[in-house]
């Protein structure tokens, strides 16, 4: 049937992110942070939460369904009808989650990386006793869902909560997804064994790691840390306990910080070297919403350089709707293919 959707509502994705102590805290159907995109908050049993979510998945899905022609209206779908996700298309639900994020915080991460504004508070660092409670009523959330018969073949959990090496609940973790295929979102500033011996034992997980550079000066100057050739070595640990495929890159890019030649070069032998999976091109998205047009041209220009570089060594590009608009991608794509033509140095 078509209506207008998106992947992420039809594959009942659930985030779990912000604050997990948060009163106003909640469990979102989107991967967006836009307001009013849909969200159910904590209930008071892991029951009525589970059930929650799926009530208010059927409710978005009837709405949804009721407009084959036109978007509905923003009061019916929330911010949905504003998303570039949001698309009219043959869609074919079946009622059962296929991923979960796990995004939440306090969460500890060593990075104090330019584009994150999450660690400018100390208090959403690390748990305490503070919010213990928060973290046992989300693990008794997860169980109950990990146990209801609703997790679809392809299911696949996403550890994006700081970084989960250090995470004082990582044993937990690593419990809770033991035996499906995950992805985890490292900085890569320490190996883990636990971690290393989950991508062996399942070749659909995933380790990613947004690399935004190059160059161990371009790392210190986005990253805040100067040790990239540490974080080298910990990926080149991780490639040697998993299958090829199993690490990806994510590049963020931001014109006039990491958008060099010498960072482009490298961070490509370095894919080439890890056998990726591939390469994300991303960008900043705290300021996507405000840049100016003359901005997002030299954005779209700086990352095609990188997508032609990736295309010449024949690295597999990721691109997504949620990083570029449509418009962005045939745009970059467009000059990667001229940049091509004209030749790139060897």
């Amino acid at each position: 049937m078509e209506y207008y959707s998106c992947y992420f509502l039809e594959q009942m994705y659930l985030t779990f992110k912000g604050r997990i102590d948060d009163k106003y805290s909640s469990i979102a159907l989107c991967c967006e942070t836009t307001e009013g995109a849909p969200t159910i908050p904590y209930a008071e049993t892991p029951e009525e939460t589970l059930k929650n979510i799926v009530d208010k998945w059927k409710q978005i899905m009837e709405d949804s369904q009721q407009y084959g022609n036109t978007p509905p209206p923003s009061s019916v779908s929330f911010a949905c009808s504003k998303c570039p996700l949001y698309r009219k298309a043959e869609w074919k639900p079946d009622g059962l989650i296929h991923a979960i994020s796990l995004a939440v915080y306090p969460s500890p991460c060593q990075c104090r990386c330019i584009y994150c504004h999450v660690y400018e508070t100390y208090d959403n660092v690390t748990p305490t006793s503070r919010t213990a409670e928060a973290y046992e009523r989300l693990f008794g959330i997860l169980e109950r869902i990990k146990e209801s018969g609703m997790l679809a073949p392809d299911f696949a959990w996403q550890v994006t909560c700081g970084e989960i090496s250090i995470h004082p609940y990582k044993k937990r973790f690593l419990e809770l997804i033991e035996g499906r295929p995950a992805l985890f979102f490292t900085n890569g500033f320490r190996y883990d064994e636990g971690i290393a011996q989950h991508l062996h034992e399942n070749p659909k997980s995933y380790l990613f790691l947004s690399i935004d550079a190059g160059i161990p000066e371009t790392w210190h100057k986005v990253k805040g840390v100067n040790n990239f050739e540490t974080v080298l070595s910990n990926l080149t640990k991780y490639y040697h306990r998993s299958a090829p495929g199993q690490i990806r890159l994510k590049y963020i890019v931001l014109p006039g910080i990491n958008d060099t030649w010498e960072d482009y070069v490298s961070v490509v032998d370095i894919a080439k070297a890890l056998k990726v999976q591939a390469i994300e091109i991303s960008r900043d998205h705290v300021i996507k919403s405000s840049m100016s047009p003359k901005e997002r041209i030299t954005l779209v220009s700086a990352a095609a350089y990188l997508l032609a570089l990736c295309q010449k060594n024949d690295i597999p590009v990721a691109l997504f709707d949620l990083n570029y608009t449509l418009e962005e991608q045939e745009q970059m794509q467009q000059l990667a293919q001229e940049i091509l033509e004209r030749g790139l140095p060897d």
